[in-house]
């Protein structure tokens, strides 16, 4: 099973490598959000019905969010805030791969580790990645990255040139072990593109 709108992004991050390191940048910055996108709808799906309503004001904040910043404050809340308990028994694995803190040697910390350095490189003042941090670090320092590059003037492309590899691997990374994202076929898609390519 391939997600086609997943599929798309990974032949356009695909077409824009060839292009320029600018526009790789934007693909996958493009990649990366619907990651968390993608990570965030699937939780909200696996909020039960309760009589406060929890998944109805989960979506009032998405639907009027005005950036990724928004995303990752409104996963810690259904990780670790009081939506969630009520995650369907089903998505605890996925909420326990998002919440576990996992140190060196793990796919939480390398994808973790990589999306760090990547806003260090335009934010020296972003603290280093903890000994064992969980995946909520992932979405706070993308949204970081994003807003430090994306959101605030350009950045020179000797330093995209060194942020590329590092993003690319960081969110393959992510995408490649998260349960929930390889229930849409995250793997098979990343599989796919990369030994067409």
């Amino acid at each position: 099973m391939t997600f086609l709108p997943l599929e798309r992004m990974l032949t356009r991050v695909e077409a824009d490598r060839a292009d320029s390191d600018i526009a790789l940048f934007s693909a996958l910055m493009y990649l990366g959000e619907m990651t968390a996108k993608l990570t965030v709808s699937g939780l909200v799906a696996a909020i039960e019905d309760d009589r406060d309503r929890s998944r109805y004001a989960v979506l009032h904040k998405l639907v009027r969010a005005d950036g990724i910043g928004s995303w990752a404050e409104t996963i810690d809340e259904m990780l670790q805030g009081p939506t969630s308990q009520h995650l369907l028994t089903a998505a605890r694995m996925e909420q326990r791969e998002l919440t576990e803190r996992s140190g060196a040697g793990t796919w939480q910390y390398e994808a973790i580790s990589m999306m760090n350095q990547c806003l260090r490189l335009v934010d020296h003042s972003a603290e280093t990645t903890p000994a064992k941090p969980d995946m909520r670090r992932w979405f706070q320092d993308f949204a970081r990255l994003r807003n430090k590059t994306r959101g605030h003037g350009a950045t020179p492309t000797d330093l995209l040139s060194q942020i590329c590899p590092l993003l690319e691997q960081s969110i393959k990374s992510f995408g490649a072990n998260h349960n929930l994202l390889n229930e849409i076929g995250y793997t098979s898609t990343a599989t796919c593109r990369e030994s067409s390519a």
